[in-house]
């Protein structure tokens, strides 16, 4: 009993003599600068996080409360009184905190400093919240109150702050040096106070104002010690965790071997905690920090310590505005430079002929779907709207300005359309033809609302102005349509090529436009008359890029879709070794749109669409390329005359007829002899053709993309290669889910199995396509993860075309949990294709069930004669 009386007041002493601690606080000066310094460490601190924009960084709300805090605290300390400390603590604390108010109030500068203090940091002012701007206001304050503070005494006596200090001894009580139990040893050795030295040192460490007390053990020994204000850190306890945790470590290394021998010990400050807001840290007077060091060093060579600092972030902000306005004159270049492109939109002949192709294509579509009455087949309001707006807009293409574009834009496509008016309204075959189209195309007169003759005008039409087409040049130089693309260079502006961007490399390699060729030419490609540039790249490479006019289609974004598909698609290609090995890669052409009816795309001179090469073949026998297609639908009209509907049988005929009498199978194959005379030019065009071939009908199928028709897909002459330009997402109009009902998977016609043989089919062809799939189910690739992404944009812009083609008064947003489920559907269908593909049952696959539906006469014959399935 006695000893734990005794316990309880030597517990009580040692408390009583640590919270004397606080007459030893800080001055006003000291205390404002050291939560300056707080702050300015929080603000540098944001400042980095923000690097990235530095001239736009704001003060953080908790940043803005606690500078307001100091502010509204200025000189007083009142958050430093803890008002849960026991009735003895507080009385110090109060009768401390009193003494320094009276101080402070009594000194004629502090009033003069708050109001100055408090209209500084007025967040009211205009770029007061500006993150740079508060930190030059915080260091000018810190600078203001360190000069005060030089100016006031370095030491006093501590009878002038505690008397009770002052007269301690261990008569008075036995009081433990601060931190004594915090070191692992017995009681016995623990060292007492023996008094505490008359002399008390002001030392500017652990970035406050301290006072170094020095104790005398009772060994005779003098330890000194600082009492540190810690206001506002908040981590203390933290901090004495990890302190605590190197003690303990420090056991261990004594008994090592080698860490003993090598004296390997942490040094560790004992720190005890005198209030919340207080410490006593055990000091040493020889010690220096690595900052005061630094500071030192800087004031031998005469800077400041802290311009390294504002050096690093007015670099960064000049750099960020140099960069922002490169930027914005580079993108306003690169946009002003491809709006110049409106230049070369296609004459009024190209135009028209360009819209009846569209016209005929949809007329065709609509004839294949009333297959079952071909002579009974009208026309729909959706295609008459089109062909209406085709008589009353003929030759001017008023429907190609856009409006929305910006000035400039709009300057461009004005000036243009206003050339090409003059030019048009000169031509004196423009109005005897416009006249006649009139004519030809009245509604008004019977019969006209029939679609197969409907087709047979448009046929006319296109013929009368493809001739047309013939007869105009094939190349003009470039100053005659645009004077600022021909003196255009590098010193001009850095503009990137077209589509750049779309290619997943680093930006140090992408290739700059040097200038743009003179020659441009006319080519008919894309079902237009595109115009050819020629644009020379800062490597010195010549890069050809078509400009093609695309306006009425509607769907080149979902085209741009599935093209960025493919080239994600391309790098797990190259990392997977079956596919790497074979050069499996998608042929993706570049396409950048210029303007909503005006497109960019990367082209090869040296390319070739299977219908133009169709074309020729049919121009090599004398037939016209569309017989094949009119006689199917005469044939059919032929049998529904008869009273009766055509059977599987007769559409098996009509195949066969048109492969006996029309387009021969070996169309293909005599192209390629004739283009390749060598032998070995021959062999490795056709593997490459094989190689690709399999790529777009493995892509066709497990995609669920729209089907190949030979327009649209494009051989490379000088290489094998094939490009696919108009892949699109093969979407059911009524319940928005993947089509996947199609007589044939894709396209392996009987002119190309005649072309690439048996072995080709069963070997490279089906290898690739296996190796294909069997790369993109792997895990890691995470192929899912792009489908959904992607399929996500491809289902809203399908439900945003259902809602404008219903002109809905009041459009809604997809319902997030229908958008969820159909993109779900949808991948699952995609990834099923594709598991069915990678996966063998027994010695046989998927893909040979596949190929052997393709070439299938019986599936051949159900598909749309547009298709060309004979070719």
């Amino acid at each position: 009993m006695r000893e734990l009386r005794k316990l309880g007041k030597d517990g009580m002493d040692r408390r009583v003599t640590f919270q004397q601690m606080v007459w030893f606080r800080e001055n006003w000066y000291e205390e404002v600068s050291r939560q300056l310094r707080q702050g300015l460490a929080k603000c540098l601190a944001i400042a980095f996080e923000n690097r990235g924009a530095v001239s736009e960084a704001t003060i953080t709300p908790h940043t803005l409360n606690f500078v307001k805090k100091l502010v509204s605290t200025f000189g007083i300390g009142i958050e430093n009184i803890n008002t849960s400390n026991s009735a003895n603590a507080s009385s110090a604390a109060s009768d401390s905190l009193a003494a320094r108010a009276r101080a402070t109030v009594q000194d004629p500068v502090f009033h003069m400093m708050k109001v100055q203090f408090k209209s500084d940091f007025d967040f009211a002012v205009p770029g007061s919240m500006k993150l740079q701007n508060l930190i030059v206001k915080l260091r000018k304050w810190i600078q203001i109150l360190e000069n005060k503070v030089k100016t006031l005494p370095k030491s006093f006596l501590i009878e002038d702050k505690c008397r009770f200090l002052s007269n301690f001894s261990m008569q008075t009580a036995d009081v433990e040096l601060p931190g004594e139990f915090l070191l692992p040893k017995h009681s016995h050795y623990f060292v007492c106070i023996a008094r505490f030295m008359p002399r008390v040192d002001v030392v500017q460490k652990h970035n406050t104002a301290a006072r170094r007390l020095f104790i005398r053990g009772h060994n005779g020994k003098i330890y000194p010690y600082l009492v540190v204000n810690d206001s506002g850190l908040g981590d203390s306890r933290k901090e004495e965790r990890v302190l605590q945790l190197l003690r303990m470590l420090n056991s261990y290394f004594d008994k090592q071997k080698e860490t003993a021998r090598r004296f390997l010990q942490f040094t560790v400050p004992r720190v005890v905690a005198v209030s919340p807001h207080l410490r006593l840290i055990e000091d040493n007077p020889a010690s220096i920090s690595l900052l005061d060091i630094y500071k030192q060093g800087c004031q031998r060579i005469g800077i400041e310590h802290d311009q390294p600092i504002q050096r690093y972030y007015e670099r960064l902000a000049a750099v960020q505005v140099r960069n922002l306005r490169d930027m914005f004159i580079k993108s306003r270049f690169s946009r002003v430079t491809f709006q110049q492109m409106v230049w070369f939109r296609e004459n009024w002949y190209e135009e028209v002929s360009r819209q009846l192709r569209q016209g005929l294509a949809k007329c065709l579509a609509i004839a294949f779907e009333n297959r079952g009455a071909v002579s009974e087949a009208t026309i729909t309001p959706h295609t008459l709207n089109f062909v209406k707006k085709l008589v009353s807009t003929f030759g001017i293409g008023i429907e190609n300005i856009n409006t929305s574009n910006s000035a400039n834009a709009s300057s461009a496509a004005s000036d243009s359309l206003a050339a090409r008016a003059r030019a048009t309204v000169q031509d004196p075959v423009f109005h005897m033809m416009k006249v006649q189209f009139k004519s030809d195309f009245d509604f008004a007169v019977p019969g006209s609302m029939k679609l197969q003759n409907l087709i047979v005008k448009l046929r006319k039409w296109i013929q009368i102005l493809e001739n047309k087409v013939k007869t105009l040049p094939k190349s003009f130089l470039i100053e005659d349509k645009c004077r600022f693309l021909s003196n255009f260079s590098m010193q001009t502006a850095d503009v990137e090529l077209p589509g750049e961007f779309l290619l997943p490399k680093h930006s140090h390699y992408f290739v700059c436009i040097a200038r743009f060729m003179p020659r441009v030419d006319v080519v008919q490609k894309h079902n237009t008359a595109a115009r050819r540039l020629f644009i020379r790249g800062h490597n010195g490479k010549i890069y050809p890029y078509l400009v093609v006019n695309d306006s009425g289609l509607g769907d080149s974004r979902k085209e741009e879709r599935v093209l960025q598909l493919l080239r994600m698609l391309n790098s797990y290609f190259d990392k997977q070794k079956e596919t790497a090995r074979r050069f499996l890669q998608f042929t993706v052409p570049r396409v950048v749109a210029v303007s909503p009816h005006l497109r960019l795309i990367e082209d090869n001179p040296a390319s070739i669409s299977l219908l133009d090469i169709y074309k020729q073949g049919c121009q090599r026998i004398g037939i016209e390329h569309d017989q094949p297609i009119q006689r199917y639908y005469e044939r059919l009209a032929a049998v529904q005359a008869r009273g009766s509907q055509a059977s599987h049988q007769v559409l098996r005929d009509i195949l066969k007829e048109v492969q006996n009498h029309m387009v021969p199978r070996s169309l293909l194959r005599d192209w390629a002899n004739r283009t390749f005379l060598s032998a070995s030019d021959y062999w490795a065009f056709r593997k490459m053709f094989t190689l690709q071939l399999s790529l777009a009908c493995f892509a066709e199928y497990v995609l669920h993309l729209t089907r190949l028709n030979p327009d649209i897909m494009y051989i490379h002459q000088d290489s094998g290669l094939i490009s696919v330009s108009y892949y699109k997402f093969d979407v059911d109009d009524v319940t928005g889910d993947l089509d996947a009902n199609r007589p044939v998977p894709f396209r392996l016609t009987p002119n190309i199995i005649e072309y690439l043989n048996t072995i080709g089919i069963c070997g490279p062809l089906t290898a690739s396509m296996i190796a294909s799939a069997r790369c993109l189910v792997q895990p890691k690739f995470k192929v899912q993860t792009i489908l959904r992404a992607i399929l996500r944009d491809e289902m809203i812009a399908s439900h945003k075309k259902k809602q404008d083609e219903t002109a809905s008064s009041t459009p809604t947003d997809m319902e997030g949990e229908l958008l969820i489920s159909m993109v779900t559907r949808a991948v699952t269908a995609i990834m099923g294709r594709l598991n069915t593909l990678s996966t063998f049952e027994g010695a046989d696959s998927k893909v040979g069930t596949l190929v052997a539906a393709a070439n299938s006469h019986d599936n051949l014959c159900r598909m749309d004669p547009s298709w060309h399935p004979w070719l």
